[in-house]
């Protein structure tokens, strides 16, 4: 066998891939938003025989005369686009595909729990889900979670599908009570590369604050999330394993009496009729009343899901844009229901909505297109899907419109190979008239032909060819059934087309009542409203819509086909709870006869249905109370509903309570109070805390010894209990713990709650041992007020003595010079006492004691003589003597003379001065003399001090001294 053939195709295959006809494509890849124009250019080098670009959209015929082509659609609404770009060449076909992304940005980004609401238990691990809707495509998506502006995971997605989907991104938490407060959030970003947009589209959920509980109940939902269809049945246990004082549910409807003996309670509902139920199962424990609410969803599926063309209808042309509605009626919720449009089995489109409304609405969802000849015989259609989540119905509930099918005219009927235009126009296609009223239309023709007209029962026109135009009129339409048609003969026979006419009337009459019941109505048991429509036409296009309050609860359709007007009831069954006491039910009709009929749609509104529910007494939350001392039990305030209104009594410990006794401080205590009337009765047990102002138990003064700690007792009561502070000289400090003597003072304690504040001064003595200020020395002068600052300090204020030489004496005000000396001061008070010697010097001026006379002769004898000049003073006397015969001078008191001469002596100090004179008379001879000085001592006795001294003096000697 050979295998040459074998290698000569793998080589044409080969030259195939690599030259590809030396295409060029720019750009080479393309990223666009869903809707938004697109194009890309197609260039070679190379001869060639044609070429062109073959997409769903936008193809580009054959062309032989240029090197470049371009590809553009201006609104792309395919999501699986492939363009590829041809050439004809001499040996082959070769083409290039252009890359081509599709993208779209979500509709929504969200973060939610997971089967959970509400405060959450620390400890326990929970599940968060990041919600992204309507996003495309998914596998360029990437999640990333925050806690507070901290990432903490990043999800990416590897599905490869390019259409619209919706995804979710879980993340397990495990919150302690440092949690508390947290805020958890997710990012959605679309990175699609280099060639898509700058920065990548992002969108960030609202955050999730977590709320941590650390003491909740321990209450436990099961199941933790209900999704129930209007009308059906429902119930959801509640269990604790906490020690409590009674437990129970309260909702609109199925609400359970507390109970202090189960620890499972559960709420039922026979047949859910309320779109807005709130059920909270809650418990009363040692720290109050603690609560979990259940998360109800009530949903309804729709009632018709339709497509049509939006102010249009027939062929539609090519290249020519149209729109699509899909109408989805009576669905609830609908932040739930995602539309999904297709082409064939091709997905297009996919929207959602952000309404978030509980009640039945009808809405639209629409579509843009701009049809081709490929498109000639294509089926649009949509599907409804009400995605509730994991505890919703399984599979979707879903519903799917009849497809609509598409007849593109095209500008030349040759480009179908031929097809059939209908040569009659009618303008307008379709006509709505109220019954009684005027109608015309035009039929128009631009076809050669022998003769057009109109048949009909009323207005009727006759055949004639030379017109292109004519009118089919009447006055008044008083005809139920009415079918105009316009016919035209040409060369190739009679055509005709029928004019669509609805003919209506609005009711005569809406009215809303009760069947077989008047006046008020009981709770929990089912009752039928019925609204009545008189004489309406056609009924096939009325709707009745039930009312509660502003809130829509029911919408209903009839598919009588009857065109002629007719009466009609439309029943509402309810099932009243005590929330329903005062509710107004209304109905409402409407005629909605599409965008050819008058708009609004004409509606007419019954008078209001009042509804009075009788039911038995309800505590709306059984609390525990605070009450001002000297309030009352019937001034509380405590939400109890019933009707008939009930009668409350208060009792404790099974005896019936004065309610309008005041209470006291000491009226802290459990309560019950009963409601009854005459369709039964509820209790409520309560703990009611009496509450008062603040008071403060605090002495007046209080002592402590420096640097000891205060263990004053002082104390504030009051309910709520009282806060704390305390200031000195107005600013606020903290309560004293050890003090410093500077510390000591008034201190002011205030005590305040939310009645009121109490004030007290304290005044705080620190006590400490006596310290004197003294110095060591002092100085007075002789009989001048002693003036010296000693003082001594203490707390308690020390007792001070003075003393000298061991003996007690008061504080010296005037000293004689015998007085002074050294005094010892005493500082003491009970915690000790303080010593301190102070020596006072008493000064006094010099005073000559020797002699009393001012001069004193002297005789020269043989003895030796001795002037003496002693005095006393403080300080000391310094003395000096003069005489012309003298030429030394001393500063000694005495002084030996050897010739007679008059001499002076002085003695001074700081205090003054003194002086003594000799007259010394007679002849020198030798003497013997005894020199006495005298010194008197600041505070000390004079000291005599005795010298003697021989001199023997000659002639010569004296001589020696006169000369």
């Amino acid at each position: 066998m050979s295998v040459l053939p074998k290698l000569v195709d793998l080589a044409s295959f080969v030259t195939f891939r690599v030259s590809c006809g030396n295409l060029k494509l720019n750009p080479p890849k393309v990223v666009v938003r869903f809707g938004d124009p697109v194009s890309a250019n197609c260039s070679t080098s190379t001869k060639h025989y044609g070429m062109g670009w073959e997409a769903p959209v936008g193809a580009v015929d054959l062309r032989d005369n240029v090197n470049v082509i371009t590809w553009t659609v201006p609104e792309l609404t395919d999501w699986d686009m492939e363009a590829i770009c041809f050439i004809n060449s001499d040996d082959v076909q070769h083409s290039k595909t252009l890359s081509v992304i599709v993208y779209k940005t979500p509709d929504s980004v969200s973060v939610s729990y997971v089967n959970h609401t509400g405060p959450v238990m620390e400890k326990t691990q929970y599940e968060l889900q990041c919600d992204i809707k309507n996003i495309a495509p998914v596998q360029y998506l990437t999640v990333r979670w925050y806690k507070g502006q901290t990432l903490v995971d990043s999800q990416t997605f590897t599905d490869d599908s390019k259409t619209p989907v919706n995804v979710s991104a879980p993340l397990l938490i495990t919150p302690s009570r440092a949690d508390h407060g947290a805020q958890y959030r997710c990012e959605a970003e679309l990175d699609l590369g280099a060639e898509g947009p700058q920065p990548p589209p992002t969108v960030q959920a609202k955050a999730l604050n977590v709320e941590v509980c650390l003491s909740c109940g321990n209450l436990k939902l099961n199941p933790p999330k209900v999704v129930v269809r209007f009308g059906d049945p429902v119930s959801v246990n509640c269990s604790t394993s906490t020690k409590h004082y009674g437990m129970g549910w309260e909702a609109p409807v199925g609400a359970v009496d507390m109970r202090d003996d189960v620890n499972v309670i559960t709420w039922t509902v026979p047949e859910l009729t309320d779109w807005d139920m709130e059920a909270i199962c809650f418990i009363n424990i040692d720290d109050g009343q603690h609560s979990i609410t259940l998360p109800v969803i009530v949903y309804k599926t729709p009632d018709s899901v339709s497509v049509s063309y939006v102010n249009h209808t027939g062929p539609v042309m090519e290249k020519t844009q149209y729109e699509l509605q899909c109408d989805i009626k009576n669905i609830a919720p609908v932040q739930y229901l995602t539309v999904r449009w297709y082409k064939g089995q091709t997905l297009v489109d996919s929207q959602t909505f952000t309404d978030d409304s509980k009640t039945p609405v009808n809405v639209s969802a629409p579509l843009l297109i701009t049809p081709s000849r490929a498109d000639h015989g294509a089926q649009y259609w949509c599907e409804a899907e009400l995605d509730l989540g994991a505890e919703g119905p399984q599979p979707p509930p879903r519903a799917q419109a009849k497809a609509l099918n598409v007849e593109v005219k095209p500008y030349n009927c040759h480009d179908f190979g031929g097809c059939y235009v209908h040569p009659l126009e009618l303008h307008p296609p379709k006509v709505v008239v109220r019954f009684g009223d005027p109608v015309s239309a035009n039929c128009s023709t631009s076809t050669k032909h022998y003769g057009m007209g109109w048949e009909a029962p009323v207005g009727g026109v006759e055949l004639r060819d030379d017109v292109n135009v004519t009118t089919w009129s009447v006055p008044e339409l008083t005809d139920w059934d009415m079918e105009p048609i316009c016919f035209i003969n040409t060369d190739g026979g009679q055509h005709n087309k029928t004019l669509s006419v609805i003919v209506y009337k609005t009711p005569d009459s809406v009215s809303v009542s009760y069947v077989n019941h008047t006046g008020p109505v009981m709770e929990e048991t089912q009752y039928e409203l019925q609204c009545d429509i008189k004489n309406i036409a056609p009924v096939q296009y009325f709707t009745v819509r039930w009312y509660k309050g502003q809130n829509l609860v029911d919408s209903q359709t009839f598919t009588d086909d009857s065109k002629t007007p007719v009466n009609v009831s439309a029943p509402l069954l309810i099932t009243p709870s005590r929330a329903d006491d005062g509710a107004q039910y209304r109905c409402e009709a409407e005629l909605d006869l599409g965008a050819e009929g008058p708009q609004p749609p004409p509606t007419v509104q019954t008078e209001t249905l009042h509804m009075t529910v009788h039911y038995k007494p309800i505590i709306e939350i059984c609390l525990n109370f605070s009450r001002m001392w000297n309030s009352t039990l019937d001034k509380l305030h405590i939400d109890v509903l019933g009707n008939p209104h009930p009668d409350l009594t208060w009792f404790h410990r099974g005896a019936e309570v004065k309610a309008s006794v005041p209470l006291n401080t000491n009226d802290s205590r459990w309560y019950q109070l009963i409601a009854r009337n005459e369709l039964g009765e509820r209790s409520c047990d309560t703990f009611i805390i009496v509450e008062n102002a603040p008071e403060i138990d605090c002495p007046l003064e209080y002592e402590v010894r420096e640097q000891e700690e205060v263990n004053i007792s002082c104390t504030a009561v009051g309910s709520p209990t009282p806060e704390i502070s305390w200031s000195k000289d107005g600013k606020r400090v903290d309560r004293p713990k050890y003090l410093s003597r500077e510390d000591g003072g008034s201190f002011t304690i205030n005590a305040t709650n939310k009645h009121g504040t109490k004030e007290h001064v304290l005044k705080i003595n620190v006590l400490y041992a006596p310290e004197i200020d003294c110095p060591l020395e002092y100085e007075v002068r002789e009989q001048e007020e002693v003036n010296i600052s000693c003082t001594a300090v203490g707390s308690p204020t020390p007792e001070i003595s003075w003393s000298k030489d061991g003996k007690r004496v008061d504080r010296p005000k005037y000293l004689s010079r015998e007085h002074g000396g050294s005094f010892t001061i005493n500082a003491t008070n009970k915690h000790g006492t303080k010593e301190h010697v102070l020596k006072i010097n008493v000064l006094y001026p010099p005073s000559i004691v020797s002699l009393p006379s001012d001069v004193e002769d002297i005789e020269l004898g043989d003895a030796g003589i001795t002037l003496n000049c002693t005095a006393i003073g403080n300080p000391a006397p310094v003395y000096s003597w003069n005489s012309t015969l003298l030429q030394e001078k001393t500063d000694q008191p005495t002084t030996a003379s050897l010739s007679p001469g008059n001499y002076t002596c002085s003695a001074s100090n700081k205090l003054g001065r003194v002086w003594k004179h000799f007259s010394v008379k007679a002849k020198p001879r030798i003497s013997h003399c005894e020199v006495v000085q005298r010194t008197n001592l600041v505070g000390k006795e004079t000291v005599s001090h005795t010298s003697k001294s021989s001199l023997l003096h000659s002639s010569s000697r004296r001589e020696e001294l006169m000369m």
